[in-house]
């Protein structure tokens, strides 16, 4: 059996957008590459990375953070849209939660455009035990 492709999930801001809105997709290429595709005449100014998942169930972790954030409350911002009225903050906790049900899901945060920390999966620390 062939080895599944890592994917990301991301939290993006952008400066141009109301205070906490942001948008949380999925990609099978970096992240980095993803939001300068985003960067096009309909936004204008460039996404910014909050925060990335990375782990081989990236489609499957998407729908979890999509399906934990409207569980309780309307904050999609248009339904056929991946455009969330939630602070990043918050929006990285539920990465979290997230992360504690996808054995190989791995979190980095950003910070002035670099990466400020990273946070290993289950089966990473499971190996340093």
């Amino acid at each position: 059996m062939a080895q599944e492709e890592k994917g990301y999930v991301y939290i993006l801001t952008n400066p141009a957008f109301r205070e906490n809105w942001v948008k949380i997709g999925k990609s099978s290429r970096p992240v980095d590459v993803r939001s300068k595709e985003l960067d096009n005449t309909a936004v204008p100014l460039p996404f910014q990375i909050y925060a990335t998942m990375c782990t081989v169930k990236y489609a499957e972790a998407e729908k979890l953070v999509h399906k934990y954030i409207e569980r309780f409350t309307n904050l999609r911002i248009r339904n056929n849209r991946e455009f969330f009225n939630v602070k990043p903050e918050d929006a990285l906790e539920i990465f979290y939660d997230v992360q504690l049900v996808i054995d190989d899901a791995e979190i980095e945060v950003f910070q002035d455009k670099a990466p400020k920390s990273k946070h290993k999966s289950k089966k990473e620390q499971a190996k340093i035990l």
